[in-house]
This record gives structure tokens, C-alpha cells and sequence, in this order.
């Protein structure tokens, strides 16, 4: 199948903005840390280790997927990932206690990890040359805005 220049505008656009939501992930809970403290009783200490976690476990996520999108290529990879990541994102906004919370900030990570190894090493598989300095740029700017994207959020 022939790929036109608008297919690769659109991928490039579509792996920015999941560059941009996954992590921000990371960031997501820094300007929440008062209202969690507050939710669940605890220090403000306590509360940001559901930040913390999320970043634990998105490292040594990557460690895991890095191979396996190898192994079950990078778009699967890909697809499923941000399909659990979703699903686990829903699951963090009712978890009742900060245990739970902090327990789904880490398998929240951890699905995050799938994204960046996958997307990185598809847009080198799939893309032309030509289009590859574009796709990795809007990719990394994703990953590099995400926090400024998040404190204008609150």
C-alpha cells in the first residue's frame, strides 16, 4: 500500500498527541498533590508518592516493552498499550483509597511505558526518511510539553 504525505501528517499528529497524554502522566498529579492529601488524610509527602510511582514504574516498563514491541511488532504494541492505559486511567479516578490509588499510578506507569520505545522505533520502521526528522520532532515535543501542557491545566 502506497502511503500519501497526509497519511504520515496524520500518524506524525496522532503519535504527538499520545506523546503529549501519555506523558503527562507523569506530571498529572504534582498540581493535584493538596486535593489528594486532603481526600485521603494524609501529608502532602505521602500524597505525592502516587506521582512517584507512576514514574517508578514507567521506567521499568520500558524495560519490558522496549522487547516485546521487538517481538510483537510496534504498532500492536502501540494500540494495546494506550487501550489499557485508558483503561487503567478510568479505573484511578475511582479508586477510594490511597493505597488503590497508588497501586493504579504504578500499573498506570507501567502501561504508559508502552508508547515511547513503540512509537520511536515505528516511526524509524514505517516512515520515510524524509519524514522522519518531522515525525521524531513532534514526537519529542509531545514528551517535552507534556508538563507545561498539565500546569495549565489547573
Amino acid at each position: 500500500m502506497i502511503q500519501t504525505d497526509s497519511h504520515y501528517t496524520f500518524i506524525t499528529l496522532l503519535l504527538f498527541w499520545c506523546a503529549l497524554v501519555v506523558v503527562s502522566g507523569v506530571y498529572v498529579t504534582i498540581p493535584l498533590t493538596s486535593d489528594i492529601a486532603g481526600e485521603f488524610y494524609v501529608t502532602e509527602t505521602t500524597a505525592a508518592s502516587a506521582g512517584s510511582v507512576f514514574s517508578l514504574f514507567y521506567a521499568v516498563g520500558f524495560l519490558v516493552f522496549g522487547p516485546m514491541s521487538d517481538k510483537f511488532g510496534r504498532k500492536r504494541m502501540i494500540v494495546t498499550g494506550m487501550g489499557l492505559l485508558s483503561a487503567v486511567t478510568l479505573a484511578v479516578a475511582y479508586a477510594e483509597t490511597l493505597m488503590w490509588l497508588i497501586a493504579l499510578r504504578g500499573a498506570q506507569g507501567f502501561f504508559a511505558a508502552t508508547f515511547a520505545p513503540a512509537a520511536l522505533a515505528y516511526v524509524f520502521d514505517v516512515f520515510p526518511k524524509r519524514r522522519l526528522v518531522t515525525a521524531i520532532g513532534f514526537i519529542s515535543f509531545g514528551f517535552l510539553t507534556a508538563g507545561q501542557f498539565i500546569s495549565t491545566l489547573k
